[in-house]
């Protein structure tokens, strides 16, 4: 096992400001592996550069450093602080907090970069360019990051991105076109922030898109189109809105839509009869906890082949009738519903 230090790693460690090392995992002689431990000082005077450039996986977190501390790591970063490692495919980072601001180009070296995680920190505003020349990238996990803003600059390039964890941050507004271009994004997480609106113009490029979370936000209404260009999209989670209206065509071309769920937005006080319709795929339907929601309309499931379950949890009506919204196999349905013949 060898020992080498990466002298941009500083932490505060019990009111202690230390450098920290890095675990280089040495197997068959081909270093795999990189993560965070050990305190103290180590002689890492005669770790050659060749180590560095076979590092694939780099780890700076918490748990690895110290799991039973209730401090974070406090790192200073600086333009240099990635510079050789030309071969590193995936770095995370959690429980990492930068201490000052961050630099535009800390990570335009790591342009064979695969997959990227910072989570669990207070990384606040990224600078709008920090992803630039990664284009390698497939996956971005800045989830719990306190995230404030997101423009068109922040993944501009990245084409080969399936997977964007933005979820539980602070974000207000994400400017229209940010995902443009993104065919291939497979999975958009955005739930946990205080977004308060969405057009079409945020998800029109999103051909390839499977799953999208865009719960527990703070968005009144959505405008017609902005699923239209979803047509692959499999989970669609709009949960826990103030949302008032939903307009009757909203689903029309998500018909390999499978689950949806629009549970727990107050302010919804009822459905359009053919708001369903054209979902000819849909299994699982959440209604749940839309304590406002009035009687379903009548056949508002008619030509739901495929639904197995519909969850009417708290719902602002008691009482439901098969036949009356269109229901014609049986269904798995829960909450506290009395069926009428």
């Amino acid at each position: 096992m060898k020992k080498l230090i990466l002298g941009f790693v500083l932490v505060l460690a019990q009111n202690v400001l230390a450098e920290e090392y890095v675990n280089i995992c040495d197997r068959h002689h081909y270093i795999r592996r990189a993560i965070m431990g050990d305190f103290g000082p180590k002689d890492c005077s005669k770790v050659s550069s060749d180590s560095m450039k076979r590092i694939t996986h780099l780890e700076i977190s918490k748990k690895r450093l110290n799991p039973h501390s209730d401090y974070d790591i406090i790192v200073s970063f600086s333009e240099n602080s990635f510079q050789g490692l030309p071969n590193l495919k995936v770095l995370v980072m959690s429980n990492v907090n930068p201490l000052g601001e961050i630099p535009e180009n800390l990570f335009q070296s790591l342009t064979t970069l695969e997959e990227f995680s910072w989570t669990y920190s207070e990384v606040g505003d990224l600078p709008s360019g920090i992803f630039k020349g990664l284009s390698n990238l497939k996956k971005i996990d800045l989830h719990f990051s306190r995230i404030k803003t997101i423009n068109q600059s922040t993944f501009s390039g990245l084409d080969r991105l399936k997977y964007i964890d933005l979820g539980a941050n602070d974000i207000e507004i994400i400017e229209e076109n940010t995902f443009s271009a993104m065919n291939f994004l497979e999975y958009l997480d955005l739930e946990g922030n205080d977004i308060t609106s969405i057009t079409p113009n945020h998800f029109k490029d999103l051909h390839s898109l499977l799953e999208l979370d865009i719960s527990f936000n703070k968005i009144e209404k959505i405008e017609l189109g902005t699923f239209d260009n979803l047509k692959n999209l499999r989970i669609l989670n709009l949960g826990h809105n103030p949302i008032y209206i939903l307009y009757e065509d909203l689903f029309n071309n998500l018909s390999q839509l499978n689950i949806l769920k629009i549970g727990m937005n107050d302010e919804l006080y009822g459905i359009p009869p053919k708001l369903f319709r054209q979902m000819k795929s849909l299994k699982e339907l959440d209604l749940s906890w839309n304590k406002n929601l009035g009687p379903l309309p009548k056949d508002c499931f008619l030509g739901l082949d495929k639904l197995e379950l519909i969850d009417l949890t708290t719902v602002g009506f008691e009482r439901l009738s098969y036949s009356d919204v269109g229901i014609k196999h049986y269904i798995k349905i829960r909450g506290e519903i009395e069926f009428a013949p």
